[in-house]
């Protein structure tokens, strides 16, 4: 049961038609794991833990450089130097102090990372790299742990939900796709893209957290901020993938 305080808090979110007790109790209940601590990964957090999550992992092995700022709002000059998880924990902490955070400074999946990965209810990557993102990717298939996957670069950012054991494609179907060379620091990035690709992630998170709306696993949404356009597109299954090939509906 919510404490006095906490239906004063989340009470706009309360008011909501598909939004109940029991919704904002399963939030405070559940876990996320969060890769990468940029400009998505700001969105993601801040949105997800001031909705009131229980607990959040930070995955980070990065520090805070000058040209992070201009979209990269949880940090300042004076978290120049510092590693992004912690710098971002402390300022995600003072939104909501209730909230357990965990950081974890490295990018490797190793034994450790994946113990406290298999304790998430979903994984949100907001890495920059296609290398990372076809690690997680992986991880989420061998693990049956729910995925959202988003990138941005120019004027263009993509997201896209992904559900092992669904008929849809994985993130490594479309990789073939998507060049190693596509992000920021080869092609620039448009600042407010980067912020709705992540509030995209976070709504999608908390769709399914909180049962508030439906997620339409295996679609990938992509926004076009010279256009205006926001297109979508249902991901297939590559016969050929050997991460989600071998995978059944559930």
């Amino acid at each position: 049961m919510l404490r006095a305080d906490e239906y004063s808090r989340y009470s706009r979110h309360l008011l909501l038609e598909n939004m109940d007790e029991e919704g904002q109790l399963a939030l405070k209940q559940a876990t996320v794991a969060l890769f990468g601590v940029g400009g998505l990964g700001h969105q993601v957090g801040a949105t997800l833990i001031s909705a009131g999550l229980g607990k959040l992992m930070l995955i980070d092995d990065d520090i805070v450089e000058l040209s992070n700022l201009p979209r990269q709002w949880l940090f300042d000059e004076g978290s120049l130097g510092l590693a992004k998880v912690e710098a971002a924990k402390q300022r995600l902490q003072s939104l909501r102090r209730e909230c357990h955070i965990d950081t974890f400074k490295t990018y490797i999946i190793d034994s450790n990372l994946s113990e406290h990965l298999l304790t998430a209810d979903i994984i949100v990557d907001c890495t920059d790299n296609l290398d990372g993102r076809l690690a997680i990717n992986q991880f989420c298939y061998q693990h049956n742990v729910p995925l959202i996957t988003a990138a941005a670069s120019g004027m263009i950012s993509t997201i896209m939900p992904i559900k092992p054991g669904e008929p849809h494609g994985c993130y490594a179907c479309i990789s073939g796709s998507v060049s190693p060379q596509t992000h920021c620091v080869d092609k620039g990035i448009y600042s407010p893209i980067v912020a709705m690709a992540g509030q995209f992630q976070a709504m999608l998170a908390l769709n399914y957290l909180t049962g508030i709306a439906p997620v339409n696993w295996g679609q990938l949404h992509r926004f076009d901020a010279e256009k205006l356009t926001l297109r979508t597109f249902n991901v297939g299954r590559d016969p050929a993938c050997n991460v989600c090939r071998d995978t059944h509906e559930s």
